[in-house]
């Protein structure tokens, strides 16, 4: 078909056919396009359309998930059977599949999730002053960071430059390289010379705190309060 064939280097130089390549070679090639869709319905099918009707309870005709208090490495509350923290939202389709869940008559769905609480810590911890300041002044910090990379007002923002602008935020905390986070953060309409004016400095501190013995990382109450945000957020 005369495709190009881009390589991967990992393990050797090896082609790939991973979905960030293909997304690349997509406009130019419609059939990479119908791979890609291809894959997101068969994915669909069969995570959700297939398994989920499986699940439902005989008794009750609905489904019950199971949450899992130490199911996650992180401490953080799972779900599984099915796992109602991964319902598709991204695409026209799976809000389609998202939608399928509602409460039966009577009963309400809640949404519960800690507020950014990985990038809060980061402000506490580094006392990076552009962080704390974003989430006093009850900033979205993700789109604060977009508007500083890109030099531009916080509300000519999109949604693609926020999105981009979390994933570099929270791979700061878990360690991603500068190679991996200008990757990221690059785009078609301005490509980033250098690392966010919010982020640079808590990076730079996250680093050093990381190499600290456990009792050097933290301050005197800090295990009991936390002052990144509008209010003290309490443990």
């Amino acid at each position: 078909m005369g495709l190009p064939a881009p390589v991967r280097y990992g393990k050797g130089k090896t082609i790939s056919t991973a979905a960030d390549i293909l997304e690349a070679l997509a406009p130019e090639y419609p059939v990479v396009r119908k791979v890609l869709d291809y894959r997101q319905l068969t994915k669909l099918k069969g995570t959700y359309v297939d398994a989920l009707p499986a699940l439902i309870d005989p008794s009750t005709g609905r489904l019950h998930t199971s949450f899992n208090q130490m199911g996650a490495a992180t401490g953080r509350l799972s779900s599984s059977n099915p796992n109602l923290q991964n319902i598709p939202i991204k695409t026209e389709l799976g809000r389609e599949i998202r939608a399928a869940f509602v409460p039966r008559e009577g009963w309400n769905l809640v949404v519960a999730d800690y507020s950014q609480i990985e990038l809060r810590l980061l402000a506490h911890m580094s006392e990076d002053p552009v962080l704390v300041e974003a989430f006093r002044q009850g900033e979205d910090i993700h789109t604060r960071t977009a508007a500083e990379v890109m030099n531009v007002p916080p509300m000519l923002v999109s949604k693609e430059a926020r999105n981009n602008a979390k994933a570099v935020n929270f791979g700061i905390v878990y360690g991603i390289s500068s190679f991996g986070s200008r990757r990221i953060s690059e785009s078609p309409a301005k490509k980033p010379t250098s690392t966010s004016a919010t982020t640079s400095s808590a990076t730079r501190e996250s680093n050093v705190l990381s190499t600290k013995p456990l009792p050097e990382r933290v301050k005197p109450g800090l295990p009991a309060r936390f002052s990144a945000g509008n209010a003290p957020y309490r443990i």
